[in-house]
């Protein structure tokens, strides 16, 4: 699967990288969230460790959380275009591939005009994660 989405990122970014979370060192662990350290931090268990942090969004995002909760195959930690990015592997609707969506590092999002215009709850989500796309 790795392979899967490391040929996926190279269609859309130049020279991106899977880093398994052993492989993180002191200054890479810095520039991460500790949620994200927390969730990646166990192989086995980062998985149920991203849908209980995404629990805490279940009431305004819903939808995502039901289909996260049922399709999430894979969540790994990439770098590209000089930033951290969680990639979330799902299965389609029709289960028979992997759909690849990010979020980019959170660290620092507080510092942006825009983020004070949001809601306290939506804050709280972009410290989680800056943004949710495909």
């Amino acid at each position: 699967m790795k392979n899967d989405l490391l040929n996926f990122l190279n269609d859309y970014v130049e020279d991106p990288k899977i880093i398994p979370y052993f492989e993180l060192n002191p200054s890479d662990k810095d520039k991460l969230p500790k949620r994200w350290l927390q969730i990646l931090e166990n192989e086995d268990e980062k998985i149920q460790r991203a849908l209980e942090e995404w629990a805490e969004f279940k009431e305004e995002l819903k939808l995502v959380y039901e289909y996260l909760v049922e399709n999430l195959v894979s969540l790994d930690l990439a770098y590209f275009n000089e930033n951290y990015h969680l990639i979330y592997g799902l299965r389609s609707g029709n289960g028979k591939e992997i759909l690849y969506y990010q979020s980019s590092n959170p660290k620092g999002v507080e510092k942006q005009e825009r983020y004070r215009n949001l809601t306290t709850r939506f804050q709280s989500f972009y410290r989680f994660q800056n943004g949710w796309y495909y």
